[in-house]
């Protein structure tokens, strides 16, 4: 799903300074009345230059190599990618010599060097970064042609020979948002070519999800306006998470109905997202059949991918506007404790003890965890794993109605652009357009991975033949080694895997990382619970750098 903050947005990653040390334990801030210590981003070594004084005294260096990849016979896109290099500078310094592959979100995000900064150089020697298909510097960029999951795995796994000797690996995957639809799909195509995962706001791109995001709220039937939209907060107050949502309810059936969709928790934005705002510049055509849940989104697809450019910028700002407030706002729990959580508070699925489990934070060497009951864990659901949309084979995406602004409207707007020296139609404006075509057209781009991510595998399939792994390495166990590829006797489906979630994340909501829990028992879920989506929360970029440093070295 899309991953805002990884589309080059810097001024998160500026809020959090770098450290590289001993942590402080909880007891030892209380006792100094500090909060705890949350880990925070490397300080990114200086780019190698033998003449540079801060070379000269940097415990590392960075060589950037930048490249370019050709695809498939017939397909317009060319790949770019970085590989960060870093290396001891001193004698003092020394690395494990690692290999990473940082997978963006969106689909339509991009890659930058900030990203790098998870990584810590003494373990990371080699980190890897890939614009996919129509993001970042690959092009041409917002190109839908040739772009589906598909060929998105060929290219990752295109890439890894391109670089490495057929025999080697990525070491460990860092996946967020669609990257964690991503490397789910390549672990599962390719086993023996990653060793381990870290999976941070977990999506699996399926329906329920999208319909989560930018499905039309159900319509209410018996009310004296049959085409009102629900937007009561019963059930996301009082829990449940029952059945399959249906494209109307009665009147009678509103005041317990469950919570489906974002816009029915917010009504005013999403009617804003209908409309295009109060503008008068463009408006959406309100939904007409209520047997489509996805007319809004499909009206957004028809202006981002037409011809019209002016128009695209139009809806492009209501998209923004919906998906960027959905994104800072994020979501309340269901049942709001009288004292409130401690920011840093974890809920931890614990594979080795098989056992949830309130973790700190702010101290990841503490082993006093407090257990708690499952049901904990499911109260932080957001929507039902059923799905309104058509249930259809798509072999090609929906075809674009080519829809175009009134003169008047045109004046303006051009008018407007010219004041900001804007040139609209130079602009391109990938997240959006490849977001909104991968949610339109998700059967048809998810095509030969879309069983896999329903998490329902054909009959005659064992469940823990598609999801199984080793277990990560326990807390305070650094040295236990879990390599899956060095292992011959059994080779696992998936990598050892942790998966770090926002509990209060309103784009990838708990749901999914919950049902990819339920089947897969050795995944590690650490659910975050008073964090959104961002990766750049102190709390989610704490424990991603944690996580990538206990599978290191356990690699």
């Amino acid at each position: 799903m899309a991953n805002l903050a990884d589309g080059g947005f810097f001024s998160f990653v500026a809020a959090f300074s770098s450290s590289h040390g001993r942590r402080q334990t909880t007891a030892a801030a209380e006792r100094r009345g500090d909060a705890p210590t949350l880990r925070g981003l490397f300080t990114p070594p200086p780019i190698y230059n033998e003449t540079s004084e801060a070379t000269r005294d940097a415990d590392f260096v960075t060589e950037v190599t930048s490249g370019t990849l050709e695809t498939e016979d017939g397909s317009p896109h060319v790949l770019a990618y970085e590989v960060h290099s870093r290396r001891p500078n001193n004698d003092g310094a020394t690395t494990r010599g690692l290999t990473a592959l940082f997978l963006h979100g969106g689909p339509g995000a991009a890659c930058n060097p900030g990203h790098v900064r998870f990584f810590d150089p003494s373990l990371y020697q080699h980190v890897v970064l890939l614009d996919q298909r129509g993001c970042g510097k690959s092009t041409p960029k917002g190109e839908t042609k040739c772009n589906r999951i598909e060929l998105l795995v060929l290219d990752i796994e295109r890439l890894r020979l391109h670089l490495f000797d057929q025999n080697s690996a990525y070491d460990v995957i860092l996946g967020g948002s669609w990257g964690c639809t991503l490397a789910l799909a390549y672990a599962h195509a390719y086993p023996r070519s990653v060793r381990a995962m870290v999976l941070r706001g977990v999506c699996m791109f399926r329906p329920q999800e999208i319909d989560w995001l930018f499905g039309d709220p159900p319509t209410i039937v018996g009310s004296e306006n049959s085409s009102s939209k629900t937007s009561n907060l019963r059930d996301l107050l009082n829990g449940g998470n029952a059945g399959r949502p249906a494209s109307t309810t009665t009147k009678d059936e509103q005041e317990g109905q469950l919570i489906n969709t974002a816009s029915q928790l917010f009504p005013n934005a999403w009617n804003d997202f209908v409309t295009g705002g109060r503008s008068r510049q463009i408006v959406l055509n309100a939904p007409t059949n209520t047997d489509n849940p996805r007319s809004a989104l499909q009206g957004h697809y028809h202006q981002l991918m037409g011809k019209d450019s002016l128009m695209r910028i139009q809806a492009l700002k209501s998209w923004m506007k919906w998906e960027m407030g959905i994104y800072s706002r994020g979501l309340s729990h269901k049942t709001e404790s009288k004292q409130s959580e401690p920011e840093a508070q974890l809920l931890v699925w614990n594979p080795h003890t098989k056992s949830w489990s309130y973790e700190d934070a702010g101290d990841p060497l503490d082993m006093s965890s407090t257990p708690v009951d499952k049901d904990i864990a499911q109260s932080l659901r957001r929507f039902s794993k059923a799905s309104n949309a058509p249930q259809q084979q798509q072999i090609q995406p929906l075809l674009v109605q080519q829809m175009r602004l009134s003169n008047q409207e045109r004046e303006d707007i051009s008018r407007s652009h010219r004041q900001n020296g804007f040139v609209s139609d130079q602009y391109v404006p990938a997240q959006a357009i490849l977001t909104c075509f991968y949610s339109t057209n998700d059967d048809f781009v998810m095509n030969g991975y879309r069983t896999f991510m329903s998490l329902s595998p054909p009959d005659g399939i064992a469940i823990e033949s598609w999801y199984s792994s080793k277990l990560p390495p326990a807390s305070g166990h650094a040295d236990e080694c879990i390599s899956n590829i060095a292992d011959e006797e059994i080779l696992y489906p998936l990598p050892p895997t942790i998966a770090i979630q926002g509990g209060r994340d309103g784009i990838c909501p708990p749901d999914t990382s919950l049902d990819l829990h339920a089947l897969w028992p050795q995944l590690e879920l650490r659910i975050a619970m008073n964090s959104g989506h961002s990766m750049y929360d102190k709390v989610i970029s704490g424990e991603i750098i944690n996580a990538l440093d206990r599978l290191a070295h356990g690699l």
